[in-house]
């Protein structure tokens, strides 16, 4: 039974020289089962979790473009 990962990764600037990055992987993939079937539990949780990581990547960068004008 072969078994894969998956990864999907997130870039934003943040200022001149200020990057973020996200990643989530998810790993040990039957290659014989649905994927879909595998990875059902794991998507809601991943939805969950992309969301309070948006929400904090935007507020950082908010944070950073107000104290840039000032």
């Amino acid at each position: 039974m072969a078994k894969i990962e998956i990864k999907l990764g997130y870039t934003k600037k943040v200022g001149d020289f200020d990057f973020l990055r996200a990643d989530v992987g998810i790993s040990e993939i039957d290659t014989e089962i649905p994927l879909e079937t595998q990875l059902a539990p794991a998507r809601e949780y991943l939805d969950g979790l992309w969301e309070l990581a948006k929400e904090d990547i935007n507020n950082q960068y908010k944070e950073q473009q107000e104290g840039i004008g000032k």
